[in-house]
């Protein structure tokens, strides 16, 4: 397992996700509901190809008639003729290099290094973008990820499909015509976010071997936040993309254990990845995904966790309630924190997280109790003493709060001070028992009446 699976307690700042690894594909805008993939689908029918790029008369085609086209029956698929000379020694240079191995890197992963760059890469002639050029296509409809193919593929029916995973070469410019991404093939699962939306989107377009051009907004790309050292925030990038190959999706009754461990590591550090920059709701989305991979696994195979399935889940489940409490969805975050202790009781993330969210949600006994057996359990760990000591003034104040209140309702609260002591307010006393005294005295007057009358009745 990479060592990025080791999960360590830290300061409040560094309680929330474990030490993410250096990922190299990160982006900004995407939310997704808890626990649920969403795959999106940018086209109904099927990706565009070359000749979807044809120059019309009146301008480009639409994309969804281009599509209608070229699914016709009969209709041969021409490869697009190269856009000019540098996309040539694009093609020699960085996609057939010979020299370039084809090891599997799997984003998320510290093994993610970046391959060998030409010494003048810094300098490249950037691949020409002219977005009013008709061999683009404008894949959302709003120009911020445009694509063109510059090598066909094998044909529609090997695009990948959602949960698939692909094998992909990457080479990425920025507007000044700096090299910025120039790597050893990439793979990852189409439509689970674990790489840039730009690739992502991109993988479900492309045929095995096509070879295209995409330029991402930096909301596609890697955002507000660049990617250190070399992407500044906000930037524009240019990918120049090789589908090298398809893989079928995951066969869960036949996958090992070491497999889905790798899976699932890589959705985690993803999420770490995710988490730090903020992005919470795609975070918890990457720790659900890494989760319910491990579910199918089991039921799928009929087999109780082993210590390392244990451990992983344990990973996600912290992760997932870090996330999920960064987003106010406590009763998300309790159950996942709940599932760490029912395994490792002695969790103190899990029992420090509890403690939290369950003060939050005002339930201070469980809080308090949750706290104190972390604050044992790591004595040297401040940060838990000041987070103790928080909720039990909290506590404290909750419970004179609902005295005063008893108080209130039977009606013996302390009168009130007067405002100044120049105006006296009055309050009129009102006999608790109301006419009840006033009545029995009558009656009594009544009885000794009644009684002296008799007496002296009788004596005459």
């Amino acid at each position: 397992m990479a060592s990025g699976s080791v999960d360590v307690l830290g300061p409040p700042s560094n309680l929330d996700a474990d030490t993410p690894h250096a990922d190299p594909a990160t982006n900004t805008e995407q939310s997704q509901p808890m626990c649920e993939s969403r795959a999106e689908q940018v086209v109904e029918t099927r990706a565009p190809t070359s000749n979807d790029t044809a120059v019309m008369e009146n301008g480009p085609r639409p994309l969804a008639e281009l599509c209608q086209d070229q699914m016709k029956e009969g209709e041969e698929v021409q490869a697009s003729q190269l856009h000019d000379d540098l996309c040539s020694t694009l093609l020699n240079d960085s996609l057939t290099d010979p020299t370039l191995s084809d090891t599997t890197i799997h984003p998320g992963s510290s093994d993610s290094a970046k391959g060998s760059q030409p010494e003048s890469s810094a300098a490249a002639k950037p691949p020409e973008t002219d977005e009013s050029s008709s061999h683009w296509v404008d894949v959302l409809g709003n120009g911020q990820l445009m694509k063109k193919t510059i090598h066909t593929g094998e044909g529609p029916s090997s695009r990948p499909t959602t949960e698939c995973s692909v094998k992909m070469r990457v080479k990425g410019y920025l507007e000044s015509g700096k090299v910025v991404e120039y790597s050893h093939p990439y793979k990852f699962i189409v439509g689970d976010g674990d790489v840039i939306q730009a690739w992502d989107l991109a993988a479900s377009l492309m045929e095995r071997k096509e070879v295209a051009l995409v330029k991402a907004h930096p909301r596609f790309a890697y955002g507000e936040s660049g990617k250190q050292p070399d992407i500044p925030p906000n930037a524009t990038i240019t990918f120049e993309l090789q589908l090298l190959e398809v893989y079928d999706p995951i066969d869960y009754s036949m996958a090992t254990e070491d497999e889905i461990l790798v899976h699932v590591n890589t959705k985690c550090s993803r999420g770490n990845d995710l988490f730090q920059k903020k992005e919470y709701d795609r975070a918890l989305n990457s720790y659900c995904k890494g989760r319910t991979m491990m579910e199918r696994y089991l039921s799928e195979q009929h087999l109780e966790p082993s210590k390392a399935i244990k451990d992983m889940q344990i990973r996600c489940w912290n992760n997932l309630a870090a996330a999920a409490v960064k987003m106010g969805e406590d009763q998300e975050a309790l159950k996942a924190v709940q599932s760490v202790l029912k395994w490792d009781p002695n969790n103190i993330k899990a029992l420090f997280r509890r403690g939290k969210i369950t003060a939050s949600m005002g339930d201070y006994a469980t809080a308090v109790e949750s706290l104190q057996k972390a604050a044992n359990l790591s004595p040297d760990e401040k940060f838990i003493q000041v987070e103790l000591q928080s909720v039990i003034k909290k506590r404290s104040k909750s419970i004179e709060d609902e005295k005063a209140l008893y108080r209130r309702m039977i009606g013996t609260a302390k009168p009130e001070k007067p405002q100044s002591p120049t105006h006296t307010v009055t309050t009129p006393v009102t006999d608790a028992w109301g006419p009840l005294p006033y009545m029995a005295v009558a009656a009594c007057v009544a009885a000794v009446g009644i009684g002296i009358a008799y007496y002296f009745f009788q004596r005459h």
